[in-house]
């Protein structure tokens, strides 16, 4: 069926670039890893760790409960927690996916 064309695939059986054109790819220097980790203790240090934890467990008594997190999602970014603690705080309620490729 697509090797007689009846069915149209581009890229496939339809539409083939003639070349293969080379993709760039973003190459980031090692040091720019260095300097985030700096720059996030360098938040930690300064905030409120009070308000920092009030806020997460805020956002994971809102995931538990069923409610819409994203208010408590907005307290946690203004208290300055990080992506991945708010992400721990949520996977502390609903799990994290553990499946592969085909789930």
């Amino acid at each position: 069926m697509i090797d007689r064309g009846e069915r149209v695939i581009v890229g496939v059986n339809a539409y083939q670039e003639e070349t293969e054109t080379e993709i760039e790819t973003l190459k980031i220097d090692p040091s720019v890893e260095t300097e985030q980790i700096q720059s996030l203790e360098r938040v930690r240090e300064a905030r409120d760790a009070a308000a920092v934890g009030a806020a997460l467990e805020a956002l994971r008594r809102s995931a538990a409960d069923g409610d819409n997190v994203m208010p408590a999602l907005i307290c946690a970014a203004k208290a300055q927690c990080s992506v991945g603690e708010t992400v721990n705080a949520l996977a502390d309620v609903y799990g994290r996916f553990e499946g592969g490729v085909g789930w």
